[in-house]
């Protein structure tokens, strides 16, 4: 990550691709930097799913070595995976917990033993999972009055915690598991639809705004840009939530997509690019 251009900024030792203006590491900790005694207190909130958790516990190990605390959010039943992932590091003497949520999944009509992704079987039982991930906001309030973090890094599908991070006024930043290009490809197509300008599915089309003009067709997309699902509110709601967001932070790295630039340039998007992790 040292061979970067000169216009990112280094958060913590990772690349950020923000403008020059911005002092990141000064705002997260509220202009309080400078101390050798600070700290930067990060909560980490992965979506409760193998393929969400497993990075995102990587990347808590990976700031705690560089001196935060690291603080990982999850469920009383995954709470025994999280303390074995971490505890080479945490018996390294880096500062690493763990802490935990109860999803209500009575209230939403599931049963008890379905508080993973890994155990949805069906669209409508994800709609109620997600529906209780959405009713754990003052379960995190809770905690952030408790233990006070000065940041908080969750998933892209727990929007919620904008507004949430935003009342405690603190900075959200939104994790995503995946890279620049399919991130910054999806955006362009969201923002401006040329999959509505062709006449069949088979007929390609260019995305605008975006560089390399990759070439696509209706058929490649998504279901999500091709018909009208619960699943499109969500999405809209996700990059809504995002847009707030203090930034991003991805799993990939700047050697790997120069797409990184895309951020910076034209979706003028705080991005930090922490990969490869799992």
């Amino acid at each position: 990550l040292s061979n970067v251009n000169t216009a990112t900024k280094p958060f913590l030792g990772f690349t950020s691709i923000v403008p020059e203006s911005v002092p990141v590491a000064e705002t997260l900790m509220g202009g309080q930097m400078g101390s050798e005694n600070d700290q930067l207190h990060i909560f980490f909130f992965p979506l409760m799913a193998p393929g969400h958790m497993i990075p995102m516990i990587d990347m808590a190990k990976l700031f705690a070595i560089r001196g935060c605390k690291s603080t990982l959010i999850t469920t009383p039943h995954d709470e025994p995976t999280f303390l074995k992932s971490i505890a080479k590091t945490k018996d390294s003497g880096f500062d690493i917990d763990v802490v935990t949520v109860t999803l209500p999944l009575k209230e939403v009509g599931l049963p008890e033993d379905c508080d993973n992704l890994s155990k949805v079987t069906t669209v409508e039982i994800r709609k109620q999972f997600m529906r209780a991930t959405m009713m754990l906001d003052r379960q995190l309030e809770l905690l952030i009055e408790k233990l006070a973090p000065n940041c908080l890094i969750s998933d892209m599908f727990l929007p919620w915690t904008t507004e949430i991070a935003a009342k405690y006024e603190i900075p959200r930043l939104t994790f995503h598991g995946t890279g620049a290009f399919s991130f910054a490809g999806t955006v362009c197509v969201r923002l401006y639809e040329p999959h509505k300008k062709v006449s069949c599915d088979s007929e390609p089309f260019i995305i605008p705004n975006f560089p390399g003009e990759i070439t696509m067709s209706r058929m490649q997309l998504p279901d999500l840009f091709r018909e009208e699902t619960d699943f499109i509110e969500f999405y809209n709601k996700v990059k809504e939530s995002e847009e707030r967001s203090f930034g991003v932070i991805m799993n990939s790295f700047y050697e790997l997509e120069p797409y990184a630039d895309h951020y910076r340039t034209f979706l003028r998007i705080r991005s930090w690019f922490v990969g490869p992790l799992s």
